[in-house]
């Protein structure tokens, strides 16, 4: 879905101001909770069956990807505005 550059700019904006945000600081600190628990109930378990540990890997593994979803947008938004600036960069230099 093609979105114009002021609508690109304006969630680019909206990420940054959630990451920096407190309510964005708590929902880290009940993660990292969360996750130390995890490890830990990992670690206090030794007969923990396969299917166990690989419910604990994909909790831990969806946690870290919960944490880096707002920079990894933020990525992909930049990304398509410099793909946009190049693209009309391009046509520019072709119309001359």
């Amino acid at each position: 879905m093609k979105r114009p550059d002021s609508q690109l700019k304006t969630d680019l904006a909206a990420l940054d101001e959630l990451i920096k945000s407190r309510g964005w600081q708590i929902i880290l600190d009940g993660i990292s909770r969360e996750y130390r628990q995890l490890t830990r109930n990992m670690a206090g378990n030794p007969k923990a069956t396969d299917r166990e540990l690989q419910y604990y890997l994909g909790a831990l593994f969806a946690m870290d990807r919960f944490i880096e979803l707002p920079a990894l947008i933020q990525q992909v938004i930049t990304n398509d505005l410099v793909l946009k600036s190049a693209t009309a960069d391009a046509s520019k230099e072709k119309t001359k």
